[in-house]
């Protein structure tokens, strides 16, 4: 029962009734006694709510979501209405949890949460399913547009940068769109396409949105085969590792070469690393694919030196993901000892997203590898987000000009054709580095790079990636040449 108390606040009560009967058995009169159950009820909500919501980040959990999102459809039907489904999940998350533990990871979801709720109307629903994917679910009419706007806000928010303790982060968003009644006309068909969707969203570079498609399943279908291969393709020896020369110019002397990953599958062939690379990274298999890479690339250039053969360095790409893992320093260290490299012969490889995430990280860990004669270039420069302020003090040995750029030396569109490239050359010589041009093509190109002292090329124009014996012949003519 509700009862009042003197102040007037209203409060709920148990009330038991006993019948009380005389000595014929006839009903006398009633007792009731009444307890104040306010703190049960109080109790019981809290039970519920804790049932309903995320714990870390007050937001519903995937109980509550699926029961507004049943009430929505229903609500829908009978109004004519449209119902969106957003699937939404941080790109690179795993790389905060690696870098600077757990609870740093704990405060960004926190601070995500408050993010999606600010992006959207006070009566959508904000909810979250676990680890960094979270659920939008809006209704209302020209959702296509409306859904639009708000996968956009959702973007550009998640783009501003975190402040979490003393670090600065930044993050990206890859959003999978589904619509009642475009789509589906069920719950659990709405969920998994717009889980599909976020996942080809993610697939072609994240940081954006995409509306299902059907033909998203097939992709889908290929996708979930191709990552099944993928954990076969090491031990079933279907990977195979190119080189490609790396000079210096003008001379164009031998000075090293880049180590590219391929995979000749023997059903379906040539599988490009743009399309398993990605997919070793999502599916959390590329620190098993790297060490593959590291081992058996120092492994055949320590072999080529006890030949007398001139490889120079090798440059080993390193994934953000590997970069960031714990272990990374250990990892080169056994690999150098057990193939007897010498360490001035190794050079890593990185992207600007690896060494960006947590700067202050990243500049002690290729503080200490430079210590041991590991040289560290800085791949596809230009592409990511790294500012002066965190590169000046990044100890590297070489820039490297991202091909893009220097492509654009062929720009017939006026005098900003390779004005990038020649930039970079003149702000990597101001702050020490060596710099380095890949993807040149042309005698133009050459010429340019050449005028602008660039210190090192690499590309089509003088050789393409080769198998290891067209390049084991490559460096005996090179030899026999000097």
């Amino acid at each position: 029962m509700w009862d009042r108390r003197r102040d007037d606040s209203i409060y709920p009560k148990l009330m038991t009734v006993s019948v009380v009967r005389g000595r014929t058995g006839e009903i006398e009169y009633f007792l009731a006694n009444f307890v104040d159950i306010s703190s049960y009820k109080d109790a019981e909500q809290r039970i519920d709510h804790i049932a309903r919501h995320d714990a870390l980040t007050g937001l519903p959990n995937r109980l509550h979501l699926q029961t507004y999102l049943e009430q929505s459809l229903l609500i829908a039907r009978r109004m004519s209405e449209q119902v969106c489904v957003m699937f939404l999940d941080l790109d690179r998350f795993k790389n905060v949890n690696d870098t600077l533990g757990h609870g740093a990871g704990d405060i960004l979801l926190i601070q995500t949460a408050k993010r999606l709720k600010s992006s959207v109307r006070e009566y959508d629903m904000v909810a979250r399913l676990g680890g960094d994917e979270f659920v939008v679910v809006l209704r209302g009419h020209e959702m296509v547009a409306v859904a639009s706007k708000v996968a956009e806000t959702i973007r550009q928010q998640l783009n501003s940068p975190f402040h979490i303790d003393k670090h600065v982060l930044r993050t990206a968003t890859s959003i999978g769109i589904s619509l009642f009644p475009d789509d589906s006309l069920t719950m659990a068909d709405m969920m998994k396409q717009a889980d599909t969707a976020m996942y080809f969203a993610k697939s072609v570079g994240g940081n954006g949105f995409r509306f299902f498609a059907p033909d998203m399943d097939a992709h889908a279908h290929d996708k979930l085969e191709l990552e099944n291969l993928l954990y076969d393709a090491i031990e079933l020896q279907q990977f195979e590792l190119y080189y490609q020369p790396q000079l210096s110019i003008p001379d164009q002397t031998l000075v090293g070469a880049e180590v590219l990953l391929r995979w000749i599958h023997p059903d379906k062939g040539f599988i490009s690393p743009a399309v398993f690379i990605p997919l070793a990274e999502t599916t959390n298999q590329i620190g098993r694919i790297g060490e593959w890479v590291l081992e058996n690339a120092c492994l055949q250039a320590s072999e080529w030196l006890r030949q007398g053969l001139p490889v120079g360095r090798i440059g080993v790409n390193i994934s953000a993901r590997q970069f960031l893992h714990s272990n990374l320093y250990e990892l080169v260290q056994r690999v150098l000892l057990s193939t007897g490299l010498p360490a001035e012969n190794l050079e890593l490889e990185l992207t600007e997203t690896a060494v960006t995430t947590s700067p202050q990280e990243a500049a002690s860990l290729l503080q200490a590898l430079r210590k041991e004669g590991i040289k560290i270039a800085l791949d596809d420069f230009g592409q990511g987000y790294s500012s002066l302020a965190q590169l000046k003090d990044m100890p590297l040995d070489r820039l490297k000009i991202d091909a893009a750029f220097v492509w654009d030396i062929n720009d017939r569109q006026g005098e900003k054709g390779g004005v990038i490239a020649a930039a970079t050359i003149g702000l990597g010589h101001a702050l020490g580095f060596q710099v380095i041009a890949e993807g040149v093509e042309t005698e133009a190109q050459l010429a340019f790079l050449v005028a602008h002292a660039c210190d090192e090329v690499q590309g089509y124009y003088f050789a393409k990636p080769m198998p290891r014996q067209a390049f084991e012949e490559y460096l005996r003519k090179h030899m026999k040449a000097v």
